[in-house]
Order: C-alpha cells, then structure tokens, then sequence
C-alpha cells in the first residue's frame, strides 16, 4: 500500500503543472481519456447541460455526456476558467499554447509519474480516475460494479442493460 496521501499529491500536482491537474479533474469528473482531456475547450465544449467530446475522441467517435453533479459543473467552470487566464480567450485548451499535442501527451504523462500518479506510488492513475467515473455512474443507477464487489447478473435485466448502456456511452465505448 502507498504511503502517499492523494490530497498532498494532488496539491504537489497542481502546484507543479495546473493544467496537468486539470486535465485529471476532468478525467475524474467525466470520464475522459488523457488525450481527450488535454484536447479539450471546455467552454465550446458544454452546452445544454453536456459535456460533448469530439476532439481526441478515440476512432474519432464523438460522445456527450450528461452533467449530472455539482462536481461536473464546478470542474467544468474551473477549467474553463484557467483556459481563459492562460490563454485570454475561451477558445484554448488546457495545455499552454506553446506545447504540440504529443508535447503536451508527453509532459502530462510525464508529470503524474513524477508526483505520484502512477500504479506504484499512489495506486492511481490517470485512467483510474477514468475507471472510478465509470463505477460512480454504474452506482448512480444502482448498479454496483463487479470490481467494487457488485453482481449486476442479480439485477433485473432492465436496469442492468441501462446501466450498462449509459456508462458503455460514457466511456466512449458504443459503436
């Protein structure tokens, strides 16, 4: 077990590179993949209360995913606001402008291996933060996930095909 406390390395995140934290916040919140998360312009992004993920989308799927918490929405006002610090426009993205895409991949990556982010030194990822989205909606439904000590086979069938359906979509993982 990790001797790291998450608050501390979140902080020591933030406090070296914010978009970098950012860009993990919205990992957590929605569910994103890194790619996604660094791509993204959270203002043009949201709308009508969803969150729509076109660029970095993987095989280039769009998704929209429902705002539903306030932690969506705080995540959501929070980036879009560092966006418009670093960049004096709503129109950037979370990484500076200076950074190519692969750069930006690159340092994200990079970063949350140096302060803690990593299998070894908290036990939680980038993608983790990907895969406990996942398990908070399957919950939100009533639907504990297998890997939290959940049967969804003991669910009627409805319920866990819905469940099941709206987080696939989330993730991006309905064709």
């Amino acid at each position: 077990a990790s001797q790291t406390d998450f608050g501390e390395a979140f902080e020591m995140l933030y406090e070296r590179e914010p978009w970098v934290a950012m860009a993990m916040l919205l990992q957590s919140a929605f569910g994103l993949r890194r790619k996604e998360a660094v791509m993204l312009q959270p203002r043009q992004a949201t709308a009508n209360g969803v969150l729509r993920v076109e660029r970095g989308a993987k095989g280039g799927r769009p998704r929209v995913i429902p705002v539903h918490t306030s932690f969506q929405a705080s995540v959501l006002a929070l980036c879009a606001e560092w966006v418009a610090q670093l960049h004096g426009t709503l129109d950037g993205t979370l990484a500076p402008s200076g950074l190519t895409l692969e750069q930006a991949l690159s340092r994200y990556s990079y970063v949350m291996g140096q302060t803690g982010f990593t299998r070894e030194g908290l036990g939680v990822t980038g993608h983790g933060m990907r895969n406990g989205f996942a398990c908070r909606l399957l919950e939100a439904w009533g639907v504990v996930a297998p890997v939290r000590g959940g049967e969804p086979a003991a669910l009627s069938a409805q319920v866990r095909d819905g469940a099941l359906r709206a987080t696939s979509e989330a993730l991006g993982h309905s064709r």
